[in-house]
């Protein structure tokens, strides 16, 4: 059976209006990288 994530909210690195916005979401992008158990998930 696979995996269902969700989640909301958060900031990505990206620049808005010429300043770098922080990573909020990194963690939780780790996590979901890890729970895929794949090496090279897409």
């Amino acid at each position: 059976m696979g995996k269902l994530v969700c989640i909301g909210g958060g900031e990505i690195p990206r620049i808005k209006n010429g300043i770098q916005l922080p990573y909020e979401t990194k963690e939780i992008d780790e996590e979901i990288v890890r729970l895929s158990e794949k090496e090279k998930p897409k």
